[in-house]
């Protein structure tokens, strides 16, 4: 059995929301570009409620997220809200 390898976790302290909207929209490019390139696809998972409006106005707005290739990508809405209203 090989070791696991553990990472650090990288923290960053940004200045504002904006700030923290903005390097996540940047993460969110280079890992849809990454997964592209190596494996075909993309998935990513998207919250809903108010924390993350600014990044999704940023995603819709941002001339760089033109390029990204749209069709080799999965979203899935993951919000514990909507679940728990179909439960009831």
């Amino acid at each position: 059995m090989s070791p696991v390898k553990v990472r650090k976790p990288i923290v960053k302290v940004l200045a504002d929301a904006d700030a923290v909207s903005r390097e996540c929209l940047q993460q969110f490019i280079s890992a849809a570009e990454n997964a592209v390139k190596s494996r075909g696809i993309f998935h990513f998972a998207i919250s809903g409620g108010h924390t993350p409006k600014e990044f999704f106005e940023l995603l819709a707005s941002e001339p760089q997220v033109k390029s990204l290739e749209w069709s080799k990508m999965h979203v899935f809405w993951v919000d514990e809200r909507y679940v728990l209203r179909i439960h009831r």
